[in-house]
């Protein structure tokens, strides 16, 4: 993530409720599982995933970004 927060949704618009409570922030390390237009579902662990616009995100690949 490279926003300084941005809030994890249960689908791909800012129509959706929060996915869990807080906001993901700068730094947080995650997995992208699928795409929609310009929203990324994001998995954050083995219990939680989430939505946030893909502008919010650095693709960081094999030690490069």
């Amino acid at each position: 993530v490279i926003a300084d927060q941005v809030t994890g949704r249960k689908g791909p618009n800012y129509g959706y409720a929060s996915a869990f409570e807080g906001a993901l922030t700068n730094g947080t390390e995650c997995r992208i599982v699928g795409q929609e237009r310009t929203w990324l579902q994001l998995e954050l662990d083995s219990s939680r995933s989430c939505w946030v616009p893909a502008p919010t995100i650095e693709i960081w690949q094999g030690g490069k970004m």
